[in-house]
């Protein structure tokens, strides 16, 4: 066992080198490629020197015709102006700011509000009734529950209410005592007329004659008095039909006496008194002014009034006035507006425009957008601001601003509480660039402007009015005390640097330096 433990061991000893050999060559035939470039790529290889050109400047100072440097001016390449690290801007009139907002209230319009009184100290007698348009007071209720109501519409003309006053019963007998005596003197003066010369003597004559001038102002001043106490046309007609009622009685007794009748007996017929004079002849009727809402009865029938209390109050609601606050500072602003919308400077002449006129200015420059806050889906309302108070509130130094707000459909209520915005008008003084474009220096914020035609930008040193997270407000003409740091005035249309000014900046410095140094 042993010698075959031996024998096997000579056996592998001997025929192993021989394999391990044999497998060598056979590796480096099938590798002798790759081999022979390993050793190529592992040999010295030698350098040669190649020439290389300087790359082309895309940015570099500007020169004048004569070839000195222009300051602060430096051209780009208009391969590096279409890269995506540079991108230009045009400076822009300055945008209108948000619009200002402001809480407020709606109320009642003061030139659209009618306080009625009675001219005379009285008592109610009757109400009108609501939807009644005729002319007197027949159909007036006496009962307080039928009578007109907060809430119902009227007509102008539409009897409100009746008083009854012994002034107006006095002043309607004044006119027909006044009426009689004029017709009684007017016949006298006839029949002096009417006779031949001398047999009146030119005495009497004088006095029928101022008599009757006498009677007919007595008769004027009385119908004067009425209509100023608002007593219709009709009104008075019917006064005067009386006093013709009784000129015919004094007619009726002079034929009697004429004809020497021994009884003096006066006719029944046409004698008669007008029973609806009669009734409402210490009556005055209170009528609507205009056409509207009654928003405030204080009476009812019964009641003793005098003329300091307001017996109905109605209000044209298609129309509702909005009460608002500003801040002082924001009155500033609000008053540019009025100013550029006021008519007496749009229309130089003292004739005022009218309503439509005016609402289509107010449309034009004071415009402002109401929203209910109570209804905010409904959306926003259409109005127009009119005047500025005089007064600033000291505890919560805000002014007020009033306007109106249309009430068409009249689903609005006085005194809903509403917020205003009003579009301001844009600085005419600002330009805006964007933010990107302005570069902090040692000297200030500037920008870089396109003032030549071969891509030739400066640095312009500008005035900042205000800072903005997009835009950046410059003045277009710097201040006295910018001007004096170095700023110049930019113009609306100019071209800008807007990506890339700050690298703009970096390169300009450097360009500058080395021309120093040369």
């Amino acid at each position: 066992m042993a010698e075959n433990k031996r024998s096997i061991g000579t056996w592998l000893k001997r025929g192993l080198k021989p394999a391990i050999f044999v497998a060598l060559v056979v590796a480096v035939c099938f590798n002798w490629s790759w081999l022979t470039e390993k050793y190529e790529s592992l040999k010295p290889k030698t350098v040669t020197a190649e020439k290389h050109e300087e790359p082309k400047s895309l940015v570099e100072l500007a020169r004048d015709k004569e070839g000195k440097v222009i300051k602060d001016a430096i051209i780009l390449d208009k391969e590096l102006l279409t890269s995506p690290r540079f991108t230009l801007a045009k400076v822009e009139d300055s945008p209108a700011p948000e619009a200002l907002k402001l809480p407020g209230t709606t109320i009642l319009d003061p030139n659209r509000l009618a306080r009625v009184h009675s001219l005379f100290a009285g008592q109610i007698t009757k109400i009108g009734l609501k939807g009644d348009s005729s002319s007197t007071s027949e159909r007036l209720s006496i009962v307080p529950e039928n009578g007109l109501r907060p809430g119902d519409y009227v007509k102008k003309g539409q009897i409100l209410a009746v008083v009854f006053c012994k002034d107006i019963g006095e002043k309607k007998s004044e006119l027909v005592d006044q009426t009689s005596q004029m017709m009684a003197d007017k016949r006298v003066l006839e029949r002096y007329l009417s006779v031949e010369t001398g047999i009146v003597s030119l005495n009497q004559l004088t006095t029928a004659i101022r008599s009757f001038m006498q009677d007919v102002i007595a008769v004027g001043r009385a119908e004067r008095t009425l209509r100023s106490w608002q007593l219709t046309e009709e009104e008075i007609a019917a006064v005067k039909r009386e006093a013709e009622r009784m000129d015919f009685l004094n007619k009726e007794v002079e034929r009697l006496k004429g004809d020497k009748a021994p009884v003096i007996k006066l006719p029944d017929s046409k004698g008669v008194a007008d029973l609806e004079v009669e009734r409402s002849w210490a009556e005055v009727a209170i009528r609507a002014p205009f056409d509207g809402k009654i928003v405030e009865k204080n009476v009812t029938i019964g009641d003793i009034v005098d003329p300091t209390v307001d017996l109905f109050k109605i209000a044209k609601l298609d129309r509702l006035q909005v009460l608002v606050h500003a801040y002082e500072e924001d009155l500033f602003k609000i008053q540019q507006l009025e100013r550029i919308s006021r008519w007496d400077e749009t229309y130089p002449t003292n004739n005022s425009p009218g309503v439509e006129m005016e609402k289509e200015i107010a449309a034009k420059h004071r415009s402002w957008r109401i929203t209910f806050q109570a209804n905010p889906a409904a959306g926003e309302e259409v109005g127009a601001f009119d005047k500025l108070g005089s007064v600033i509130d000291p505890a919560q130094h805000t002014g007020t601003i009033t306007g109106w707000v249309d009430n068409l459909k009249g689903n609005h209520f006085v005194g809903e509480a509403v917020s205003a915005a009003i579009n301001l008008l844009p600085d005419p003084d600002l330009v805006a660039v964007p933010t990107e474009a302005i570069v902090e220096d040692n000297d200030g914020p500037v920008v870089f402007v396109k003032t030549g035609a071969d891509n030739e930008f400066t640095r312009r040193i500008v005035s900042v009015a205000v800072r903005g997270r997009e835009k950046i407000f410059l003045r277009k003409v710097p201040s006295t005390k910018d001007q004096k740091n170095g700023a110049e005035a930019i113009k609306p249309g100019e071209i800008v640097v807007q990506r890339g000014a700050l690298e703009l900046a970096g390169e300009l410095q450097n360009l500058q330096s080395q021309s120093d140094k040369k």
